[in-house]
């Protein structure tokens, strides 16, 4: 679960495609500097992996799911994560799709 930091980072951007994606670029930029400087890997895959969690879930409230339903079975949508970002563990160079 994304920090409130990471979640109130991606629900301030607004709803320009260009404007997520500079402050992707920006975060990403901001975690690989981080990497360089001090963290060992697992911080960096747990911050990648918060990264995506934010953006995911505010992206998610975007379409109009909020409160209770954000967590509750039947909320007639639903996102699904496989693979390293389902194991929380979302490298660097991981794609999304």
């Amino acid at each position: 679960m994304p920090t409130d930091t990471e979640h109130d980072r991606w629900a301030a951007v607004g709803g320009d495609l260009a404007d997520l994606r500079t402050a992707i670029a920006a975060r990403r930029e901001a975690i690989r500097q981080a990497h360089a400087e001090r963290r060992c890997g697992r911080e960096t895959v747990a911050a990648m992996t918060a990264l995506m969690d934010g953006l995911l879930r505010a992206l998610y409230r975007r379409v109009g799911v909020t409160g209770e339903a954000l967590d509750r079975p039947g909320s007639g949508c639903a996102v699904v994560a496989v693979g390293g970002y389902g194991r929380g563990e979302l490298f660097p160079a991981s794609d999304v799709d």
